[in-house]
């Protein structure tokens, strides 16, 4: 299957063992795959701006804890977004 999003980028070439008889069902795939895309450019984000992306954990429980923390700060950083933060969010910003 060949997807175009528009915008002038370039297609996607998905391989999908789903049978397709509309396009219907073609867009749902091709949008299921956009929106995994969008996890991932979150997910790898997430990790850079919350400095976790160098870290090695190996124990799966220790990374469970780690995933977890940073869950929490960063639903701590978008509850600041909230507009009763908006002077402390521009007060720690300055520091």
């Amino acid at each position: 299957m060949v997807a175009r999003l528009g915008g002038g980028r370039e297609p996607w070439y998905l391989l999908t063992d789903d049978v397709i008889h509309t396009a219907a069902e073609a867009w749902d795939v091709v949008l299921a795959y956009a929106r995994r895309r969008q996890i991932e450019e979150v997910w790898r984000y997430s990790k850079s701006e919350l400095a976790f992306e160098r870290v090695r954990v190996q124990c799966p429980a220790a990374r469970e804890r780690l995933l977890l923390l940073v869950t929490l700060a960063y639903a701590f950083l978008l509850h600041l977004l909230h507009p009763s933060f908006r002077d402390l969010c521009r007060r720690l910003l300055r520091q």
